[in-house]
């Protein structure tokens, strides 16, 4: 039997897809478009995403089944919208 296949997009440095190797699902590195987290993901989770741009990614993953997709979310944007929200 196959691993669940995990689509990681915006993949930051990896900590979420790590969870997911550790948790034994077989992770599919979408997209990271900046270069020094690029590099650490290539350290902790070995590999390196598809694709730079987000925009690229439909191409690149073309006829594979996904199981299920994640999202990483950068604390410091929602910490930013909580204080001008809670600003207003």
């Amino acid at each position: 039997m196959s691993k669940p296949l995990v689509l990681s997009i915006c993949t930051g440095m990896g900590l979420l897809d790590r969870a997911f190797m550790d948790a034994g699902f077989e992770v599919v590195p979408g997209c990271e478009i900046d270069g020094s987290k690029r590099a650490m993901y290539a350290k902790l989770c070995g590999g390196v995403p598809l694709v730079h741009d987000l925009a690229d990614l439909p191409a690149a993953v073309a006829g594979q089944q996904v199981v299920s997709c994640c999202a990483t979310v950068r604390t410091s944007s929602l910490r930013q919208r909580w204080q001008r929200s809670s600003s207003s």
